[in-house]
């Protein structure tokens, strides 16, 4: 999808920015007399605001710790004025006990540095990253991910794509924690996405992204970003914008609402499906069809192909169930059945008795795939 120029309203009316735009909104609100210090204060209290009133609360009182990971920049400084402004609201409740702070290298800005003078007199100490990538964290904790933000470029290596791996092994487990990300997660821009990547499976999307004034470009162009994580609008006392910027003719985020799997949903509730083909040759038509049913919010996938690529696809995509077509009877009824991605001619001849009998006991069951 291009960028242009100019204002092209989304349906709902409202712009999308970009980095460079939100970098201009936040020099204009500078030049009308606020402080920089004012605004990433305002941005972090309303995240805390956000995470008070759902879950955080309650998480920490039934002994969640609060991981926030910093970078030097000022997306780093909003975790530390989110620290701030959670001890500033109630002690008692968040403190030195349940709050750990890491960062990657040291603050860059006074902006940051501000906020960091307040939490160290506040008996936070500010670990190196490093440290957090030997935690092993829990159900009831809270990572609060704020390492770049919109001032990151292309590409994440070093310590913070360690980090970020650490992050995904902690959220691959049945006990998860839950991940939280201020203003763009690490390794998202307008043109591309680590949770898009051919290394996707080693990272996580967060389960909420509060981004600060203005919706931005790249939460509203990668699927899995817009199906997978709740996005907050939060107020930060931005100046008004009536310039001309850059943002995309997009549609509704509601458009993707059939696809977004409900908080406490699971991949039985989400859907099973089963795809047929993936013949010699054509192993990529059937990878890339499995991993639209993924993207697109399903849950349980049967893949039918022959023995002769199944080890292959194994290999491939280990997210999906594959199964010789001497198994396709014996499967449950879909909710929907993609018959074709990559299926030669001499696999339908070789299996068309056991393809077209499923075929036929869906119709006598008066399903609709």
């Amino acid at each position: 999808m291009a960028v242009k120029k100019d204002v092209i309203m989304s349906r709902t009316g409202q712009p999308l920015y970009s980095f460079e735009d939100s970098r201009e909104l936040d020099r204009r609100t500078v030049q009308k007399g606020f402080s920089e210090m004012q605004l990433m204060g305002q941005a972090a209290f309303a995240s805390m605001c956000r995470l008070r009133e759902s879950f955080l609360e309650e998480s920490v009182r039934d002994g969640g710790k609060i991981y926030i990971l910093c970078g030097s920049g000022n997306n780093g400084g909003d975790g530390l004025a989110l620290a701030y402004h959670l001890m500033s609201w109630d002690k008692t409740i968040f403190n030195e006990k349940n709050i750990f702070l890491f960062r990657t290298s040291p603050s860059k800005s006074d902006t940051s540095r501000f906020y960091e003078t307040l939490v160290t007199e506040l008996n936070l100490e500010i670990h190196e990253i490093e440290k957090f990538n030997s935690i092993l964290c829990c159900k009831n904790d809270t990572i609060v991910e704020c390492l770049l933000g919109t001032g990151q470029k292309s590409g994440i290596s070093g310590i913070m794509l360690e980090t970020l791996r650490h992050i995904g092994k902690q959220r691959s487990k049945k006990k998860a924690p839950r991940l939280i990300s201020l203003d763009v997660p690490a390794g998202v821009s307008e043109s591309e996405s680590i949770y898009s990547s051919s290394q996707k499976s080693l990272f996580s999307l967060p389960d909420e992204i509060h981004t600060y004034g203005a919706d931005k470009i790249c939460l509203n162009v990668h699927p899995e970003i817009c199906t997978s994580s709740a996005k907050y609008v939060l107020p930060a006392g931005f100046y008004p914008d009536d310039e001309k910027h850059t943002v995309f003719s997009l549609n509704d985020i509601e458009d993707f609402s059939p696809f977004i799997k409900k908080p406490l949903s699971n991949k039985y509730l989400a859907g099973y499906g089963i795809s047929i083909g993936g013949s010699a040759g054509m192993e990529g038509a059937i990878s890339l069809a499995c991993e639209s049913f993924f993207a697109a919010g399903g849950g349980i996938l049967n893949c039918i192909t022959s023995e002769r690529t199944k080890a292959l696809l194994l290999k491939i995509n280990r997210s999906v169930m594959f199964h010789t077509f001497d198994r396709l009877l014996e499967l449950k009824i879909p909710g929907a059945v993609a018959v074709g991605p990559g299926l030669s001619k001499n696999d339908l001849n070789e299996f068309s008795e056991f393809l077209f009998s499923f075929l036929n006991r869906i119709a006598d069951a008066e399903r609709v795939p």
